[in-house]
């Protein structure tokens, strides 16, 4: 399968997904993310696992201070 045939394929799949993207806006997204690290979390998944972090601390701090929604 040559290169534009999997341009394509992701076009098409991004449409059925309701994404509209331009061919050079899909370029762009290719270029980018093979400047991503390999190792370690991605930025979105260390993003999403601060924040269950700061919603677990938080729901502590509650139990502890025995109210649900935190006031006294």
């Amino acid at each position: 399968m040559s290169g534009e045939d999997r341009l394509g394929q992701v076009l098409r799949v991004l449409s059925g997904a309701g994404r509209t993207l331009e061919p050079q806006e899909v370029l762009d997204v290719l270029w980018l993310a093979r400047l991503l690290p390999g190792e370690g979390p991605l930025p979105l998944q260390r993003a999403l696992r601060d924040a269950e972090s700061a919603r677990r601390s938080a729901a502590g701090e509650q139990a502890a201070s025995g109210t649900a929604d935190g006031s006294r």
